[in-house]
């Protein structure tokens, strides 16, 4: 990346376009008050990964706090998707009234038989009756509803990691998990639409920590894998393994620092996705994974799976991990 720097030089070093970015958003946040990081997206045109990258930064400095506004009810939730829509063509000098046709990607399953959502534990109330009906009001007639994961596999088919292979799969890894499954050349659903939920995969119900999570309330509304693995299940990972962490990136922080808890965590981490990995590719055989974080993004980067992770299939397949900061090709260890 190259960016001008204030002074008219080439910024063209991680350091100072971090600083610029912290910078940018700092002075966003002094202008604006209290403000969402979809805000701060269309206020400085950074990328979201990047917004949550440089608000960790001001965190730490003391110069932001962040607190975590969740809705709690599909009338809150619905009313903040049909803002969200509302802003996001003024980004580009339109009105929503300009808009053609407007997709809302959820991390669940969207039934066109019934009109139902289901499968979503993150969304509050969505799963009721009338939901598709309110947000239609909020979106206008043309809209489609589709899983997010699986928009997301379609942009990596087309302008990402997948554009060379007919077969591969795209896992997602953040507040929830999930993936999306192309088989010669074609998105696969499944035949209720539910194809890639692996959050629901037996994995890391082994252990001490396992033994924490198997049959509890978490376990069966978001799978074993989402519980032990996603974003929330890191912190609680680490905080098992002895740290004091509020958020995934601390726990990055802290092992990209050294420290012992946090690489402890990490490697778990680590297996976790590995074995998931391993089961995923024994039964679809596909020619390429690629995996995006949404949780921690950059924070991967110097982190990785330690010697000690040793659940790979024989067939070595390619494992490539993604964000919007940087596209790494890792293979697996012989």
């Amino acid at each position: 990346m190259r960016r001008t720097s204030p002074d008219g030089g080439v910024a063209n070093t991680t350091a100072v376009v971090r600083i610029m970015n912290e910078r940018a958003v700092y002075e966003q946040t002094r202008q604006l008050g209290p403000v969402s990081a979809s805000q701060l997206v269309a206020a400085t045109g950074l990328s979201k990964p990047t917004i949550g990258l440089a608000l960790g930064g001001l965190e730490r400095a003391g110069l932001v706090r962040h607190e975590r506004v969740k809705a709690r009810t599909a009338a809150t939730l619905i009313r903040q998707v049909g803002e969200l829509a509302q802003s996001v063509p003024a980004r580009i000098g339109l009105t929503f009234d300009d808009i053609t046709h407007t997709v809302l990607g959820i991390p669940g399953v969207y039934e066109p038989e019934s009109g139902r959502i289901s499968a979503a534990p993150n969304l509050p109330g969505l799963d009721r009756p009338g939901s598709v009906e309110a947000l239609r009001g909020k979106l206008g007639e043309r809209f489609s509803i589709d899983n997010d994961v699986n928009l997301a596999t379609v942009a990596e088919q087309a302008y990402g990691l997948g554009t060379s292979v007919r077969n591969f799969v795209f896992v997602s890894v953040g507040t929830g998990i999930g993936m999306g499954v192309v088989i010669d050349g074609r998105l696969y659903r499944g035949s209720h639409g539910r194809a890639g939920e692996i959050s629901f995969l037996p994995v890391g119900d082994e252990g001490p920590e396992g033994a924490q999570v198997r049959g509890s309330a978490d376990t069966r509304q978001h799978g074993i894998l989402e519980t032990v693995a996603s974003a929330q299940g890191i912190v609680a990972i680490a905080r098992g393994c002895g740290m004091s962490v509020d958020s995934v990136e601390q726990v990055f922080d802290a092992a990209r620092a050294g420290d012992d808890a946090a690489l402890r965590a990490v490697g778990t981490e680590a297996d976790h996705l590995a074995r998931a990995l391993a089961a995923i590719i024994a039964v679809l055989d596909p020619c390429r994974r690629s995996a995006g974080r949404a949780s921690c993004s950059a924070a991967w980067r110097p982190v990785w799976m330690p010697p000690g992770t040793s659940c790979w299939p024989r067939s070595r397949p390619e494992v490539r991990f993604r964000d919007s900061h940087v596209n790494v090709n890792l293979r697996t260890a012989a």
